[in-house]
């Protein structure tokens, strides 16, 4: 039997590690915003509870922690996604640009970049020539049917 006391930083824990499994996949951290709009109430209520009425301190301050901790990994584990998935697209604008510049037309198919087909796979990158015009673009890593897309005229990446 689990006493008493430990029975909520269990709680905690278990709600932790099911954040994590819902907002730390692609397109799944705007979900965290949810999370946070009902952990901000009890965060206020840990506060009270620990600073001003001297209760609860201990099992309070891990459960703030716990999810303190939670957040953050999301919030970084986006953050990271977003940087890496930016440094391969700026590598394919680039070619593709290059590629332009060298043959003085778009190339029809990223294939002939000679970039591994697994990553663009992996950051889920998309190319295409049509009506004589290239698209490039990828999904947001944070909000889902966000994306960012290539303006070839400017060449900067656009968010849509």
């Amino acid at each position: 039997m689990i006493k008493p006391a430990k029975k909520p930083v269990l709680q905690t824990t278990i709600l932790c590690l099911i954040t994590l499994l819902l907002t730390f996949p692609k397109n799944a951290g705007f979900m965290l915003g949810l999370v946070l709009l009902l952990l901000i109430p009890s965060f206020l209520k840990s506060i009270y509870y620990i600073f001003i009425k001297n209760k609860e301190q201990k099992q309070r301050s891990i459960q703030s922690t716990l999810w303190l901790v939670t957040c953050s990994a999301v919030i970084i584990n986006h953050v990271y996604l977003h940087k890496t998935t930016r440094v391969f697209a700026e590598q394919v604008s680039d070619s593709i640009v290059a590629y332009h510049k060298l043959n003085g037309e778009y190339p029809n198919s990223v294939n002939v970049l000679n970039f591994d087909q697994r990553k663009i796979e992996k950051y889920r990158l998309h190319y295409f020539f049509k009506n004589n015009q290239p698209y490039l673009f990828y999904p947001a890593t944070w909000i889902i049917y966000d994306t960012y897309m290539f303006n070839f005229k400017n060449n900067e990446w656009v968010f849509q």
